[in-house]
């Protein structure tokens, strides 16, 4: 209990760090200072709408690392590091080609950004550093030649900015949502006059006590507080 309490302002201060990152990357794709918007309580609650995609990528993990784990029991331990190290350079060839395919079809948008993809692309990554870092040891007690992770602070260092790297790649399926403009907003303001999305006009959402609307052939942003707006309406 110790523990998890000691944690507990890590995680919340991780929290807030990836939330942060989330709405900036996705607002300076249109390029809105978006935290000179935000107090203290919006930037609380950021990651909350996307909490459910990164649970469900976290649990994919869990099984495939549980998966892998029986997979090397029944194997064995020795024999899965001769077939590794042997086939390294191989391995590194075609997660590379693997994970270059996969975002070559996911950044010209030929294939949607969702949960598997998502987890593909941190599988891939994962992998390739894994086997870029992996060496040939020489066990001292047993003269049996075993693999190891070398420069194990920098290995642990690059798989957390990969895991770290989940959040821009929601911030960009958020991006391609919005070009989309599939929902259609209205906002009735208090003056009598209506602001609406459209082919040259998206609605990017709303962030704090603001909503915000961009017109790609200007590249003008038009921001709207919640104190001016006495009706919304939404269609899908």
């Amino acid at each position: 209990m110790n523990k998890l309490l000691k944690l507990l302002p890590f995680a919340s201060g991780l929290l807030v760090f990836l939330g942060i990152l989330k709405i900036s990357v996705f607002f300076s794709y249109f390029e809105i200072p978006i935290m000179s918007y935000l107090s203290m309580s919006d930037i609380l609650v950021l990651l909350f709408d996307d909490i459910n995609l990164i649970i469900v990528v976290i649990l994919i993990g869990s099984v495939h690392l549980i998966a892998s784990d029986r997979v090397i029991e029944k194997v064995g331990i020795k024999r899965m590091d001769a077939v590794v190290l042997r086939f390294k350079y191989f391995y590194i060839v075609l997660f590379s080609i693997g994970l270059t395919v996969l975002l070559f079809f996911t950044f010209t948008e030929i294939i949607e950004i969702n949960i598997w993809t998502i987890y593909l692309m941190i599988f891939l990554a994962l992998q390739l550093m894994t086997h870029i870092f992996l060496k040939k040891v020489v066990n001292p007690e047993t003269q049996e030649i075993e693999a190891e992770l070398k420069n194990e602070k920098i290995t642990k260092f690059i798989s957390a900015l990969i895991l770290i790297a989940i959040i821009p790649l929601i911030s960009y399926r958020d991006i391609r949502e919005v070009k989309k403009n599939k929902k259609r907003i209205s906002l009735y303001l208090n003056d009598g006059n209506k602001v609406s999305n459209s082919n040259q006009k998206y609605f990017l959402g709303k962030a704090g006590a603001y909503f915000f609307f961009y017109h790609k052939i200007d590249s003008k942003t038009l921001i709207i507080k919640n104190s001016e707006i006495s009706k919304i309406i939404i269609k899908h």
